[in-house]
């Protein structure tokens, strides 16, 4: 006869295959779901690859119009500039600024000789891709707002006119090359159109909440879905007479669960949730956060409830007392 699938007895197995699922997709989200320094760029680093390639594209196309227009005896025009420039613009003749699109950093005699056409500039007012295209005496540099700057945070810009080219995406611009070691966070080497060394991008873990959610969002899933399938599975071996193996099962799965996060410092080596701060309170291995002695007790009431149970079922107290004095090795538990 053929084999029928029942939902009511296989769902805590379903469930147990949910929450593998979802632990495994909690690893590919954090592990792939951020950029890496390696060679081979993941999807975040390659979208800020991108970005700043195509902002250099764009600048690097409109500098070089801006210096065929103004040519001599032609002069900048400063309305035309605001409406044809992406960026931040600065046309220089022989030398000598001559015109410019938007405010920004003045470029300085040492930044206009630079002959690198693509180069990163940090400023006061933030941090800058300028790109530069020349032709005959006129020098043309494109400023491209990577991150800006106030005199009362470092923040990256959330709204404005001018948003930064990185806005919203917690991270640090970085002009020398940055060690994945000697970053507190994640870190993607960017390069220009040519292949040469740009700066580096180092992604605040603490911070960048929306590219952490989503693999901790899948580990509390996973977590729920391996508890209440571990729960099915204890309520049909308790109800089959398999008490043993239910409360050995109720005790060891999440006492494994604990040692496990315990083991990869979860959640907080994903997410600096200030509960699981081990700068706040650190007591030991075993408790390195408020929210790990937290869970440390949660887990001691569980072990004591699973002792509970096995202690009525068993009738340990009954037993005790009806034991010849010595058994059982401790005489209160005969007056019971």
């Amino acid at each position: 006869m053929p084999v029928r699938f029942s939902f009511a007895r296989s769902w805590p197995l379903v469930l147990l295959l949910l929450a593998l699922l979802s632990f495994v997709g909690s690893w590919l989200a954090n592990n792939y779901g951020q950029f890496s320094d390696n060679s081979l760029l993941s999807p975040n680093a390659a979208h800020l690859q991108n970005l700043v390639n195509q902002a250099a594209a764009t600048a690097g196309r409109e500098a070089g119009r801006v210096a065929v227009e103004c040519q001599p005896p032609a002069a900048p025009d400063f309305s035309r500039l605001l409406t044809e420039c992406s960026y931040p613009t600065f046309v220089a003749v022989n030398g000598q600024i001559a015109g410019w699109s938007a405010s920004g950093p003045e470029p300085t005699s040492a930044e206009l000789a630079d002959p690198r056409a693509e180069r990163l500039t940090e400023t006061t007012l933030g941090e800058f891709l300028v790109v530069r295209r020349a032709l005959g005496p006129v020098v043309v540099l494109v400023y491209v707002p990577l991150a800006r700057h106030y005199g009362i945070s470092n923040r990256y810009l959330r709204e404005g006119a001018t948003p930064a080219l990185l806005q919203g995406m917690e991270v640090q611009v970085r002009a020398a090359p940055v060690q994945p070691n000697a970053a507190n966070g994640l870190v993607a080497a960017l390069v220009d159109t040519q292949g040469q060394y740009l700066f580096s991008v180092v992604q605040l873990p603490g911070n960048a909440l929306a590219g952490r959610l989503l693999p901790l969002a899948l580990l509390v899933l996973g977590i729920a879905f391996y508890t209440v399938g571990w729960l099915g599975l204890v309520r049909r071996w308790w109800q089959q007479g398999q008490v043993a193996l239910a409360l050995v099962v109720l005790a060891g799965t999440p006492l494994v669960l604990r040692l496990v996060l315990l083991y990869l410092g979860l959640p907080y080596a994903w997410l600096e949730l200030p509960l699981f701060d081990p700068r706040v309170y650190a007591v030991s291995g075993w408790a390195p956060s408020l929210g790990d002695l937290l869970l440390n007790g949660l887990l001691a009431v569980l072990l004591a409830g699973s002792l509970v149970l096995m202690s009525h079922h068993y009738e340990l107290p009954a037993r005790a007392g009806r034991a010849p004095g010595g058994r059982w090795g401790c005489l209160p538990w005969q007056g019971l």
